[in-house]
């Protein structure tokens, strides 16, 4: 079984919250020349306890959207109540899994009493990997826990998300599947031409007012 000292080679902010900097995914990122953020990070409420399914195919940005997630959390929130895991390679059964996520959680649960971000990266690499969510929720609840999960492989990670009714959040209203998609033309030239972008809203916003106001002439 991995230990908190294995666990930490994968979530170096643990020392010090500097240390998100010297990621691969935010290096790649800051160097880039359109750095852009996807939209779909304010669909995330990391303030509910909720299990969230982040699904999309292999090399479209999920890993850098969850660095960049813990980077802004880390603003605000104690490094130690910030739990990143990729089981790329590494875990190879449910049971190993659930043993990975209650040592960092009995670990974290007596450093602080923060609300607990839980991210594991490709677990549909593990097979039948909702029977280890299912009994961590049962056995320590998600009280104060929120949960995301990304996959590359859409179609299983959707049904066993869908195996674990009344643990997911969409029973409180939050919308928890999440599909990631490459960046569109619209997201690009919001990014690269910041006016023109607000200037076609603009326009399109008044033509849509003009469009009501006529039909309800």
């Amino acid at each position: 079984m991995l230990s908190i000292s294995d666990l930490e080679k994968q979530n170096p902010w643990w020392k010090d919250k500097i240390n998100i900097n010297n990621d691969p995914k935010i290096q790649i990122l800051e160097k880039a020349i359109i750095k852009w953020t996807p939209e779909i990070i304010n669909e995330f409420d990391l303030t509910k306890d909720v299990v969230y399914s982040l699904r999309g195919p292999r090399q479209t940005g999920k890993t850098t959207l969850t660095k960049i997630i813990i980077k802004k959390e880390l603003e605000t929130k104690n490094q130690n109540a910030i739990f990143y895991f990729s089981c790329d390679l590494i875990v190879s059964n449910a049971k190993e899994l659930e043993e990975i996520i209650n040592t960092y959680i009995d670990w974290a649960d007596k450093i602080t009493t923060d609300r607990k971000l839980i991210i594991i990266d490709e677990i549909s690499e593990v097979k039948n990997w909702e029977k280890a969510i299912k009994r961590i929720i049962d056995q320590k609840s998600n009280n104060n826990k929120t949960f995301i999960l990304t996959g590359s492989h859409s179609i299983d990670i959707y049904k066993s998300v869908e195996k674990l009714p009344g643990r997911r959040g969409e029973d409180a209203g939050t919308h928890t599947h999440k599909v990631f998609y490459p960046m569109s033309f619209r997201e690009y030239v919001k990014t690269t031409k910041p006016i023109l972008y607000e200037n076609i809203f603009k326009l399109i916003t008044e033509r849509n007012k003009e469009f009501i106001k006529i039909c309800n002439n």
